[in-house]
């Protein structure tokens, strides 16, 4: 049996990291929810547990998301990155599409995207799951 997958959600708006790390922990009790107040904390706890999907801001002070979102990569490709912004999305098309962003969220949240988005990369994750699972067998 696979290990439980697990999220971190980033963002430095304490208010709005309390209430969507509240909310994911109710609706996804199997989940190990992890949260992060800055992208340094993010990457320390994605170096050290390796979450299967995060949900980060994209406005910083030192690094912006996308920059945090293509460390993550570079560490997993596999890892699925949920962008949330307050810019349109075709401001950052390029870059996102260059590092295997394909869920974007703009502000004003609407919490039903947030779920969408994770229930789809939720299905990313068991799917991969399966294929190395049946590539080990094989193996």
């Amino acid at each position: 049996k696979s290990p439980a997958l697990s999220i971190m959600y980033v963002d430095d708006d304490l208010h709005s990291l309390d209430v969507i790390t509240t909310i994911l922990t109710n609706k996804y009790p199997a989940m190990q929810i992890y949260s992060a107040d800055n992208i340094e904390t993010g990457l320390e706890l994605f170096k050290k547990y390796r979450q299967n999907i995060i949900i980060t801001d994209i406005s910083f002070p030192y690094m912006d998301g996308i920059q945090f979102a293509t460390e993550i990569k570079q560490l997993n490709a596999m890892t699925q990155v949920i962008i949330i912004s307050g810019h349109a999305k075709n401001e950052y098309q390029s870059c996102l599409s260059r590092i295997g962003i394909i869920h974007y969220i703009q502000k004003p949240i609407k919490f039903e995207q947030i779920l969408i988005a994770i229930d789809d990369s939720i299905s990313f994750q068991e799917t991969l799951s399966t294929q190395c699972d049946k590539y080990s067998d094989i193996l």
